[in-house]
This record gives structure tokens, sequence and C-alpha cells, in this order.
């Protein structure tokens, strides 16, 4: 009887999804859109970061023509951080914790604006924020020519989207993070049904891309605790991941105990920074060391001195993410 009403339910589902016209998919996705993007009000703050952030403040067109907003702090370090923000997170917010991660991570950062949020360009979509990634992810390798083998792509939440698009068609990439990351953006409010009837509005659809991903290290972060994007996405998108990478060791999921969307850096500051840290001297490094020396333990130093290291990144106030 169970499998007679799950192959009854499949079929209406399906029914169902045929039966919508062409015009109600428009109107539906375009409300799937708007609910997924909602951009901080507060123009004056942008201006003010771009005024006192002139050296660092950059603009690049996207394919669509629109003007995206980059933040970009070159240390001269060996690898580079692209971050892909929130949703309801941007530039002139979170400023201050890209510097701490920058510092603490020894890592070049680099961040933007999705079109329609801060000083970028355009309406907020799907479509844009792929292109708008691209057009970031350009700006490195061209104009800063940063070699995509010393850049790790970082997506939270929402930016988990762009991250995992960009990811999946950049084999040579260091690495990457993943933090809070969805399956789609309608199955994290709905079951996942829900998400295979309207697949075709659905957007940021990571569950059918991260499959793509097999040659270069991945970590996944999520708070078990996570009511606006279940935990059970990031594991979803762990095992997806571990079952068709070239290496499964080099995929790995950090599950924060007891942590929901936006408190992990609050609550777990000191253990979250040092597994950042940790995973980029033991996954990414060790994985470059590999590939040109073709020797995974040559030039790498497992040990560290815990204490030593981190005694003094602990009086850091790092910032409380918006979303």
């Amino acid at each position: 009887m169970q499998a007679l009403n799950s192959v009854i339910q499949k079929v209406s589902q399906i029914c169902f999804s045929f039966s919508l016209t062409p015009a109600a998919y428009y109107v539906m996705g375009n409300i799937v859109e708007s609910l997924a993007f909602i951009p901080p009000d507060r123009m004056e703050a942008h201006h003010r970061m771009k005024n006192e952030n002139a050296s660092n403040f950059h603009s690049v067109k996207n394919a669509l023509g629109n003007s995206v907003a980059i933040l970009w702090f070159n240390f001269d370090a060996e690898y580079t951080i692209l971050y892909s923000h929130g949703n309801a997170e941007d530039l002139a917010g979170s400023k201050t914790t890209f510097l701490e991660m920058a510092t603490f991570l020894e890592c070049n950062y680099c961040a933007y604006d999705y079109s329609g949020y801060g000083l970028s360009e355009g309406q907020c979509s799907e479509k844009a924020a792929f292109a708008d990634v691209e057009s970031v992810f350009k700006f490195l390798t061209v104009d800063q020519q940063i070699p995509a083998n010393k850049i790790i792509v970082f997506g939270r939440s929402l930016g988990s989207g762009p991250t995992v698009h960009l990811a999946s068609t950049q084999p040579n990439l260091a690495g990457m993070i993943l933090q809070s990351p969805l399956r789609s953006a309608i199955k994290t409010q709905m079951p996942d049904w829900v998400g295979v009837v309207f697949k075709k509005i659905d957007i940021f659809r990571n569950e059918d891309k991260i499959g793509r991903i097999k040659t270069f290290p991945a970590l996944i972060i999520h708070g078990t605790t996570d009511a606006v994007v279940p935990y059970s996405h990031g594991k979803h998108l762990y095992d997806t991941m571990h079952k068709s990478h070239a290496d499964p060791s080099q995929v790995e999921l950090y599950s924060v105990d007891g942590c929901g969307h936006n408190d992990i850096e609050y609550r777990k500051g000191r253990d979250y920074r040092k597994h950042l840290k940790h995973w980029i001297r033991r996954a990414v490094m060790r994985n470059s060391t590999a590939t040109n020396e073709d020797d995974a333990g040559f030039g790498y130093e497992e040990d560290i001195d815990d204490e030593k290291l981190y005694a003094e990144q602990d009086k850091m106030a790092f910032a409380h993410p918006n979303n």
C-alpha cells in the first residue's frame, strides 16, 4: 500500500507540473527569486565604504552589462579567497569580517555584491548572480593574473549557488568552501516532492551541479540546528560529492554541533577559524604540493602548535554575519 501511494503521489505531481502554463511558471519563478534575494537598504553606507576603501574598491562589467562592485584585499599571499555572501549581506556590512578572515587565514580576499545589491547595477536573479561571480573570477585571473589553482571559492548560504556554479566549470581551482549551503532554494522551505514539481522555477539547484566537482578539495560547513537551511542540505551535498569525487578523501563535512544558520562564527569562533585554517594547510596546500611535486608528503608539515598559532587570534572581535 505504501508503494502504491508513493506511485500515485509521483504521478499526481507530474500531472500537476504539466498542467501549469508557461505564464504561470514565469510568475512563480519571479516570486521565488524575489523571496531569495533580500538586499539590505543602506546605500549611504555603500558610498561611504567606497570612499573609505578607494584602493580596494573595483568595478567590473558582467556578461549582462551590469557593473559589479568588488572589494579586493591583496596582501601578496599565496592563496586568494573569492567570497560569495548570503542573501541579506553586502559589502558595506561585511568588510570588517572580510579583513579579519583574510588576516587570520593569511589569504588575499575578494568579495563582491550581487546585481541589485549595494553599488552593483541591475536586477537580482540567479542568472545575474552567475554572471556576477564569473566576472569576478575573470577579474582575478585576467586583471590580477592570479592562477585558478591559487583561488579558493567560498560561498555562504545563498552564496553557495554562484560558488557551486563557478566551481562546477573550473576544474583547476585550489579548493571550495560551502557554509550552510542549500540543495536548492525551494527545498529549503518545502518537502522534496515540491522541489520536483517546481523544478522549472527552482533556483540555485546545487544538488544538480555539485557532482561535477571532482578535482580539488572541498569543505562543507553546516550547523546541526540550522532552521533556515536545514543541516540535511549540507549533508546531502557532502554525500553526493563524496560519491562522485575522484578522491573522496578530499571531501570533508564539518558539522557544527548546536549551531544554527547565523551563529557559527559567533558561538564557535575559535573552533571555526581553526578548522578553516587547518583545512587550507592540510587539504589545499597538500593537494597543491602533490600536484606540483607528484608527492603528497613533500614540503608539508602536519604538526602545528595550536596554542601558539591561535592565542593572539582569539583577541579578534569576529563580526557576527547578518544572514
